[in-house]
């Protein structure tokens, strides 16, 4: 059991460090704190809410806030389909605050080998910002977002994972290519069969950037409660 842990830890380990280069970074330390609630409501459909607030520049400022509710249809056992909307409340440079409407479309594949879960996830994103106050409001932002997972049940209580997702921007107005990656490690405490809490460390680069290249270092809390038998994720 050791010997997959370290696995795992080595694998995130290698992602961040073949990210790093001689740009000139501009680094945050923040904390991520997030409740995630699930309902099944047939065989088939399950409804979902999430609540985040994230605590950014060295962890001395609310820099946002998000409400986020969704629909997921299981197809098979292994493979299911998620909307969503997502209300957010950023924080912009003078101490106010940017309401950005989100939606997203997303398929999610698992395999089961062992103690052993794999995990693929592509989403479709779209994004208004400041809809009626701003120039640019009614003009869309879509992502296409890619994320691979690993999980290793340590035993009946503990659960290790490594994650690594990728930002494509469709629109691509200033990069070419990704423009940002999520490389995490988490550990997670089974209270019971549908009650969880996740610790997680998040390393959040950003890539192909024409300035100073932000780097962000994320410690996140993940409190879940399933009020039926699935299996779901959080999505910010």
């Amino acid at each position: 059991m050791s010997k997959a842990f370290k696995y795992i830890f080595i694998i995130v380990l290698i992602f961040s460090v073949t990210k790093l280069n001689a740009q000139d970074f501009e680094d945050d330390a923040a904390l991520w704190l997030n409740v995630y609630l699930e309902k099944r409501i047939k065989d088939k459909f399950d409804v979902h809410f999430t609540h985040s607030s994230r605590i950014n520049n060295n962890f001395s400022e609310y820099g946002l806030g998000y409400g986020d509710i969704g629909l997921t249809y299981y197809y098979k056992k292994n493979i299911k389909i998620m909307a969503d909307y997502v209300l957010r409340q950023q924080r912009n440079l003078n101490g106010s605050y940017s309401t950005r409407n989100r939606a997203y479309l997303a398929l999610l594949l698992k395999k089961e080998i062992g103690r052993f879960k794999f995990g693929y996830r592509n989403l479709f994103q779209g994004q208004l910002t400041d809809m009626y106050t701003s120039e640019k409001g009614l003009i869309p932002v879509f992502y296409d977002r890619n994320k691979v997972s690993v999980k290793y049940d340590i035993n009946k209580r503990f659960t290790a994972s490594v994650s690594e997702e990728l930002y494509y921007p469709l629109y691509q107005a200033k990069n070419k290519g990704f423009d940002r990656s999520r490389s995490t490690i988490g550990l997670t405490y089974k209270f019971s069969k549908r009650t969880n809490i996740e610790f997680a460390f998040t390393y959040r680069h950003e890539l192909n950037a024409f300035s100073r290249t932000k780097r962000d270092f994320i410690y996140g809390v993940t409190f879940s409660r399933i009020i039926s038998n699935s299996w779901g994720e959080s999505i910010d």
